[in-house]
């Protein structure tokens, strides 16, 4: 009899874990990345400028994000002399030279630079992220470098609704 119980016993603990489902709630996170002057080094916030929560839309073939109208609306942009000099994201308080850097799951799929002041005569290699008046764009000029078609995140933008 108690043979039989722990037999049971064991046929439950199993039904029990393949029936336990992971959380399939996936997400995008966009970080800042400090440079550190006079080195090489860099610093990631511990908190997120904006989340996948804050876009309305995703437009892959641009790769142009817009953000819902309640993010703008909480966002407090710093004011500079003169944005078109400056470039940078001025929503996110964003310039160069930090980074933004794309997480999806806690795991960084890739980075950009922001796009550098107009006085800057070269722009850094890789994706380079700009910012637009309700967003952003992610350019690439140097295509052997675009890391920008991941299909993680674009699978994550599908299942989100947030794809154009």
């Amino acid at each position: 009899m108690k043979r039989l119980w722990m037999v049971l016993v064991l046929i439950l603990l199993i039904l029990m874990m393949s029936s336990c489902k992971k959380d399939d709630k996936s997400n995008l996170a966009f970080y800042r990345l400090s440079h550190i002057t006079n080195t090489s080094d860099w610093v990631l916030e511990d908190q997120p400028l904006f989340t996948g929560d804050d876009i309305l839309s995703y437009d892959w073939n641009s790769h142009t994000i817009t953000f819902k109208d309640d993010f703008l609306a909480n966002k407090v942009s710093d004011e500079v002399e003169d944005d078109f000099i400056m470039n940078g994201i001025k929503v996110l308080s964003l310039y160069y030279p930090d980074q933004l850097a794309i997480y999806l799951d806690d795991q960084e799929v890739y980075r950009t630079y922001v796009e550098p002041q107009a006085f800057i005569s070269f722009f850094p290699p890789g994706p380079m992220v700009r910012g637009l008046e309700d967003g952003l764009i992610i350019d690439c000029f140097d295509q052997s470098l675009d890391t920008r078609d991941n299909k993680d995140i674009k699978a994550y933008l599908e299942k989100q609704g947030l794809l154009k």
